[in-house]
């Protein structure tokens, strides 16, 4: 009778022992994948962000480039207005 009883316990000890090794599997491969799809996103978003920076930069070039000569042209009148006043 006692060695049924050694028996089942060392029994129950196993199968705890391998159910929790069982759920340890699991948390180890749930956290890998979660690593990776957080990975993949930042990626994704990365790419994406740069993408629509290059986009924005693209289409406000034209404006930056006016916008140079404009001061240019300001810088210009300011020497001739100041000369100007000068004489």
């Amino acid at each position: 009778m006692i060695w049924l009883l050694v028996g089942l316990m060392g029994g129950v000890v196993i199968g705890y022992l391998i159910a929790m090794l069982h759920n340890r599997g699991l948390r180890d491969a749930f956290g890998a994948l979660s690593n990776e799809a957080l990975r993949n996103n930042n990626q994704s978003f990365l790419d994406l962000a740069q993408v629509k920076m290059e986009s924005w930069q693209a289409a406000i070039q034209p404006v930056t480039d006016t916008l140079g000569k404009f001061e240019g042209k300001l810088g210009e009148l300011e020497k001739s207005r100041v000369a100007s006043s000068i004489r």
